[in-house]
């Protein structure tokens, strides 16, 4: 927090800065990377305490844990080659809409059906199914959307740029998630994760609007 003062100073005066604020004039280019910061805060956070849930409350071991959480992965892997075709179809607001709202229903679907005692297939593989979709109609989209407002010269350096918001926002998805769990007790947990989740349902239809408000469709996608 102290730095990034002396990064944009920086990047405004340096020959080649590594973050170039000349991007951010690009409309299209800006609202993606602010919806890949907001949404990337729901993402990150959404992951960890899953896992730490499922240790700490089904206590699973680690691999059984990883495992666990598995099936979203591979839903996202399957979903996000078709999320630039969906784009290039119906545009990017759309899809990245759709994709935000999945994960807010998955993050509340673990609040309202996740449990004491555990319930894998029953309670849990359903909100897997419903945030791989979020991730992979989201992320996929917001990429694509950036790396096309992008003058080709500038790709390497616009996708990096895009590529750091997302990191950024995973850091802030886990400082949130610790500030918002606290420090549970046996009593207490349970309900502590719930918070923590209906906390993270909002946040992906903050950045959906955020980017509802902003982004504007390329005219080719119409």
């Amino acid at each position: 927090v102290v730095l990034i003062p002396v990064l944009i100073r920086r990047s405004r005066y340096a020959a080649r800065p590594a973050l170039d604020l000349s991007l951010f004039r690009i409309r299209n280019f800006q609202a993606s990377n602010v919806a890949t910061l907001v949404f990337s805060v729901a993402f990150f956070a959404v992951l960890l305490s899953s896992l730490l849930f499922l240790q700490n409350v089904w206590h699973y071991s680690v691999l059984k844990s990883a495992l666990a959480v598995s099936p979203s992965a591979l839903v996202t892997a399957f979903v996000a080659p078709l999320a630039g075709r969906l784009a290039e179809r119906f545009g990017y607001r759309p899809v990245f809409v759709t994709g935000a709202l999945f994960y807010a229903a998955g993050a509340a679907a673990l609040a309202l059906r996740t449990g004491a005692s555990p319930h894998w297939a029953a309670h849990w593989l359903p909100t897997l199914v419903l945030n791989g979709i979020g991730v992979g109609l989201a992320l996929s989209t917001l990429n694509s959307a950036a790396a096309k407002a992008l003058p080709p010269e500038r790709f390497g350096v616009g996708t990096a740029i895009n590529n750091s918001f997302r990191q950024l926002g995973a850091l802030l998805g886990v400082s949130l998630f610790v500030a918002v769990l606290g420090t549970p007790t046996s009593a207490t947990i349970l309900g502590d994760y719930h918070r923590v989740w209906w906390v993270l349902a909002v946040i992906p239809v903050i950045s959906a609007g955020t980017y509802l408000a902003t982004h504007r469709e390329p005219e080719a996608a119409g």
